[in-house]
């Protein structure tokens, strides 16, 4: 992807400003892109519904908004980090194989699963099952031109870690500096 411009994430609006209507008000505001939300379980993740994914297509097509990507902000309740034989575990990958099948259904270039709060990687054995996690989901996207990001705040020498352990050419790094910023670090002395 080699979208450079202005954008928002969706989950950053108030909730009547989302869903399709977002591409009218990401033009109103200027702007040219939006970052997609999954959506929670507990709505059956409204994204992925086909008529939901065809009102998407038609708002973009009507505004001419780029959309970046999909963000599967279920990881922030449900734990990538536990063993896939846990419940919540099952859940997050299933979640993620939703997001993959709706970013290729709307030609989408990423989506990216955040590793915060409840999938925060603070053990080797948290290590471990997220990149156990992030393989197998490599593994769903490889032929559907989807790449899967992490969005975490590890530093430096966990990031690599990270990269080695998964090993798969569609896995990168979504790097925002703001997420070191908000849980107290100093960005450049982890870089």
């Amino acid at each position: 992807m080699n979208y450079r411009g202005l954008g928002i994430c969706e989950w950053s609006l108030p909730t009547p400003m989302r869903g399709p209507t977002v591409c009218r008000v990401v033009k109103d505001f200027g702007m040219e892109a939006v970052e997609l939300d999954l959506g929670l379980v507990e709505e059956n993740f409204p994204l992925a519904n086909p008529y939901v994914i065809d009102a998407y297509k038609e708002a973009r097509s009507q505004y001419g908004v780029t959309y970046t990507g999909i963000a599967v902000n279920l990881t922030d309740f449900y734990p990538m980090t536990a063993p896939l034989s846990d419940p919540g575990r099952e859940l997050v990958e299933y979640a993620i194989k939703k997001a993959i099948d709706t970013a290729s259904e709307l030609d989408i270039p990423l989506i990216h699963v955040p590793s915060f709060f409840k999938s925060h990687v603070s053990t080797d054995e948290d290590m471990m099952n997220t990149a156990d996690c992030f393989r197998r989901s490599c593994d769903y996207a490889a032929d559907k031109n989807v790449l899967v990001c992490t969005e975490n705040y590890m530093d430096t020498s966990m990031q690599l870690q990270l990269l080695e352990l998964v090993d798969k050419s569609n896995f990168k790094v979504y790097f925002d500096t703001q997420n070191y910023e908000v849980n107290g670090l100093y960005t450049p002395d982890l870089i």
